[in-house]
């Protein structure tokens, strides 16, 4: 009687699962990233460390050059990927992902990796947040739309257990309104605001057709941003 044998299935080839360039609907958290507690994909951060411990990082992220403030204050899992993290950062300052991105420590750079790049990142789905943030006082840089320039620092406040029956990610507070998409940056959103501000200005309409919706600078809604961070990805 001949022995039966099993074949094993070609191993997948890295980098076969998600190609570089995805869109935000297909970014999708997993199911335990959603779970009471956090996330569960355990897993080596950059230059193959293991974060052993899960952790919860309570951060600041404070958008670059505009005043007064606009920031939020987030609670991310240690062992989320720079990716998800890219993801959670959308969502926070209601952004709508229509731009490249990266993010910054030194002369080190994450993001999605194209042949078209001008200078070479390291794939940002392939390290974890707590590898590279580990205490308080510990920073780094998002960069969204490389035209308009916004630059947020990401700062550690504190790093804790997580709570149990807590959801994470998670916001627990912000200020103002992350300014419009392709305003023109940091220079140009003070003189965005004083047109809006000013209904005698000559440019004052023009600007209230181009935005479509009201924009008030003052506006935060936690509420809005929670339920957001809580629905599945293709809900959103």
């Amino acid at each position: 009687m001949a022995k039966e044998t099993h074949s094993k299935p070609p191993k997948e080839q890295e980098g076969e699962k998600t190609p570089p360039g995805w869109p935000l609907e297909f970014l999708e958290f997993s199911t335990e990233l959603m779970k009471p507690g956090g996330v569960r994909d355990r897993g080596f951060g950059a230059r193959g460390q293991r974060i052993a411990t899960p952790k919860i990082l309570r951060v600041k992220v404070a958008l670059a050059g505009i005043r007064p403030p606009v920031w939020r204050r987030l609670e991310l899992p240690g062992e989320m990927s720079l990716a998800k993290l890219h993801v959670v950062l959308q969502i926070a300052f209601s952004w709508i992902d229509d731009h490249l991105h990266q993010f910054e420590r030194g002369r080190e750079r994450w993001g999605v990796p194209s042949s078209a790049d001008f200078e070479a990142v390291s794939d940002e789905r392939r390290v974890r947040l707590g590898v590279l943030l580990r205490r308080a006082g510990d920073h780094l840089d998002y960069e969204y739309d490389f035209g308009d320039s916004w630059r947020h620092r990401i700062t550690v406040e504190a790093v804790v257990a997580p709570e149990p029956g807590v959801a994470y990610p998670r916001c627990t507070a912000g200020r103002r309104a992350a300014p419009p998409e392709d305003c023109g940056g940091p220079f140009a959103y003070p003189g965005l605001l004083a047109t809006l501000a000013d209904p005698e200005h000559e440019g004052h309409d023009e600007l209230l057709e181009w935005l479509g919706d009201p924009f008030d600078p003052e506006a935060f809604d936690l509420a809005a941003v929670e339920r957001r961070l809580a629905r599945p990805a293709k809900a959103r």
